[in-house]
């Protein structure tokens, strides 16, 4: 009998091994293709382990410039890697961006969840049925033809926002972009939708 159940141990052992070779050899074959595909995009040459990390110098001023440097660099699209196995595709024009919003293709979910709390599951993130469902409805509402009428009302309002930008840079003061862009939104909408007039943007 322990001669028995010593071979089932044994081969129990050996096909866990093989199995998880071959997992391995599957999941290696998958990194190499990503890789191959990441390649095609410009990027700037990644470290073997810290990938691109490294040459980010953090969520601050430093790293809103060195962001403006790789647009600059890359005007289109970009690829990064944050450490050895997290790839990130970067887009930072406008038609490139287009390309993404119209598309139906599943959303990369490790990326796309952390705004979903902040914009909701709507066109951006939404995906599939619902994704050509919102589609379908909201592109007669936003054609060129019905929004050009507003573009006179956008500018103006868009003026006052630059105008308290401009102000800020004259008393070098920081300001909250966030309550910023709010108020021009709020502002917008309120001209748009309701033809109502409130200055939110000077008086808020």
């Amino acid at each position: 009998m322990a001669a028995v159940a010593a071979t089932v141990v044994s081969i129990g052992l050996v096909a866990a091994v093989c199995f998880l070779l071959i997992k391995l050899v599957i999941g290696l074959r998958a990194y190499r293709k990503k890789c191959d595909f990441l390649r095609q995009f410009p990027h700037i040459k990644p470290h073997f382990i810290w990938g691109n990390l490294l040459e980010y110098p953090g969520p601050d001023e430093r790293g809103l410039k060195f962001q403006r440097e790789m647009t600059a660099m890359f005007p289109r699209v970009s690829s990064a890697w944050m450490g050895p196995f997290l790839p990130m595709i970067m887009v930072s024009h406008p038609e490139t961006i287009r390309i993404i919003l119209k598309t139906s293709e599943p959303k990369a979910h490790q990326i796309y969840h952390l705004m979903e709390p902040w914009i909701g599951d709507g066109l951006l993130l939404s995906k599939g049925q619902k994704w050509a469902r919102n589609r379908r409805l909201l592109t007669p509402a936003f054609h060129f033809d019905i929004l050009k009428p507003y573009l006179i009302i956008k500018n103006k309002a868009a003026d006052i926002m630059l105008e308290k930008f401009a102000s800020y840079h004259q008393r070098d003061q920081y300001f909250e972009v966030f309550n910023m862009i709010s108020k021009l939104t709020l502002d917008i909408i309120l001209k748009c939708a309701f033809s109502y007039d409130t200055d939110c943007q000077r008086l808020g």
